[in-house]
């Protein structure tokens, strides 16, 4: 059995600190294992948001970094099109509409952030990301999580249909 990365465990510690009161607060959950969180729209539609943390793999050029995908899953639309509807605990790849946080910023970027060695200096960057989170991929979910026309206009992408 090979022993988890010790950089890897540190982070899911400074998530479960940092990152989880405040989503946790804003109605997410978060899923066993991992670093997704969900949650059904707070308006009570048939409508579930995805904030999730996703890790670049060793092989990836982005090894070393994380970014934070965001995600709107529209079960009406697998119903529409026949096809399965998901669980509440969807996965990233199955989301009809599925921007990063970075192209929500001014100008638009594919952000990845560094993991950081020093344990101060990463968990200030996490409460950093969760403000960016907040302020700007929380209002997203509000303006999107209702009209999936709308959410593919403001992220201009084609959606992604869940199998």
């Amino acid at each position: 059995m090979t022993e988890p990365n010790s950089k890897l465990v540190q982070f899911d510690r400074q998530l479960s600190a940092v990152v989880t009161p405040v989503l946790l607060a804003q109605g997410f959950t978060r899923g066993k294992p991992g670093r997704d969180y969900h949650r059904l729209s707070p308006r009570g539609e048939d409508i579930y948001h995805l904030v999730s943390f996703q890790v670049a793999p060793a092989s990836a050029s982005q090894h070393g970094k994380y970014t934070v995908e965001l995600g709107i899953y529209y079960p009406a639309f697998a119903r529409k099109m026949d096809q399965k509807v998901l669980k509440p605990s969807i996965r990233y790849s199955n989301l009809d509409v599925r921007p990063r946080l970075g192209f929500l910023f001014t100008p638009q970027e594919d952000r990845w952030w560094p993991q950081l060695a020093d344990e101060t200096a990463q968990v200030a960057q996490l409460r950093e990301v969760i403000d960016q989170i907040v302020t700007l991929g929380l209002p997203w979910f509000e303006v999107n999580d209702t009209d999936a026309n709308a959410a593919l206009y403001n992220v201009g992408k084609q959606p992604k249909r869940g199998k």
